[in-house]
């Protein structure tokens, strides 16, 4: 078994994050903070330079991942329709493109919420794709959702600790960073 996210915290505060643009985010209490970054499907390698920007594992979501459109340009370096669309999701009553990409788990500092530096990213390839919140639609600005299914799909093993206050990620691959 591989640990791709080790007893991240859960704190019971709300708290700032910090962007690598400078900007500053607040999160709220109890949410379980990764750092991810979106590509293309299909690239056999993590892009040097690609952003990496928080999202909430969501065990309440259960599609695999949902990001505004804003956010996906601003925060991931993308253009909705540079990504193939695939489909349409419905969220809280809104039809939601369905686009085709991977989804890249950034490891994290143990016992911290940043990310591991220099750490090789876990890729999560996701036939269903991505939704793309519009930005026409009101409540694209909300933080970005990791859902249960991409975990499944990736056949992740999540470890839930809400007495010590954290949360690990891990895989059953035994060298998860090759293809």
């Amino acid at each position: 078994m591989t640990t791709i996210l080790r007893k991240v915290p859960i704190l019971s505060e709300p708290s700032t994050l910090h962007l690598a643009a400078g900007a500053e985010l607040v999160v709220k209490s109890d949410q379980l903070i990764l750092w991810m970054s979106v590509t293309a499907s299909g690239l056999a390698d993590f892009p040097r330079g690609a952003p990496s920007f928080p999202v909430v594992l969501d065990t309440g979501f259960n599609h695999t991942f949902l990001i505004g459109e804003q956010q996906l340009e601003e925060w991931g370096g993308l253009r909705a329709p540079e990504l193939t669309w695939i489909d349409l999701l419905s969220a809280d009553g809104q039809p939601i493109p369905l686009r085709d990409a991977d989804v890249w788990m950034h490891p994290n500092r143990p016992q911290s919420r940043d990310p591991a530096p220099g750490a090789a990213p876990f890729r999560l390839e996701l036939p269903e794709g991505i939704g793309v919140w519009p930005a026409a639609i009101p409540g694209s600005r909300r933080l970005p959702l990791l859902g249960t299914r991409a975990l499944r799909h990736a056949k992740l093993q999540a470890d839930l600790n809400f007495r010590k206050g954290w949360f690990s990620l891990f895989t059953h691959r035994r060298l998860w960073f090759l293809p």
